[in-house]
């Protein structure tokens, strides 16, 4: 069994951070465990670069297009809740600058895992994890069954996924890309 973390296409530079444009709404959001609405601020990020994507990790919240969440939402998997997020440059709702055919962006509140094991690295299976001697965790417990999306509290800013999603996402051709996690399940 193998899972993936997403991350950008690796075949793109990453776009410059949109970030929060109140900081305190926002940590007041993540502290009641809510999703902070926006507005986010991508002054600095070119819309041609950004309509290449849909997953855009590197935001105070993860984000991502109305296309990536009309794909998820077709899977058989436990849903996560999404949330239209307003993102603004120059002062202006960023979608309708967009080239392409995105016409919003979403945050989503992912289904909390159990799946990591605080105690184990991937130093622990050596040489097996050789290749994930940086990382610090590994996933020692399965997702379950209808869970195919998700974030282990242990790592909050990696999003796991089970090889299932990974192929319904490459075969709607989704502009999101995959990384393995050490698993030893």
């Amino acid at each position: 069994m193998q899972y993936y973390s997403l991350i950008e296409s690796p075949n793109l530079r990453p776009v410059d951070n949109l970030y929060s444009e109140d900081l305190d709404a926002y940590y007041d959001a993540r502290n009641t465990g809510d999703i902070y609405r926006g507005p986010y601020i991508a002054d600095d990020v070119d819309p041609k670069k950004l309509a290449l994507r849909d997953w855009i990790p590197n935001a105070d919240e993860m984000l991502m297009t109305d296309r990536f969440v009309t794909a998820m939402q077709s899977y058989a998997m436990q849903q996560p809740d999404f949330v239209e997020v307003l993102v603004t440059r120059n002062g202006k709702d960023l979608a309708r600058l967009m080239p392409n055919s995105t016409k919003a962006f979403h945050a989503a509140r992912f289904p909390k895992l159990d799946v990591i094991d605080a105690d184990k690295t991937p130093m622990h299976f050596w040489p097996r994890f050789k290749k994930f001697k940086f990382m610090d965790y590994v996933i020692t417990r399965p997702m379950p069954d209808n869970v195919h999306i998700g974030i282990d509290q242990r790592q909050p800013g990696v999003v796991l996924c089970t090889e299932d999603f990974k192929s319904w996402a490459e075969r709607d051709r989704l502009m999101v890309g995959f990384t393995p996690v050490p698993c030893a399940i």
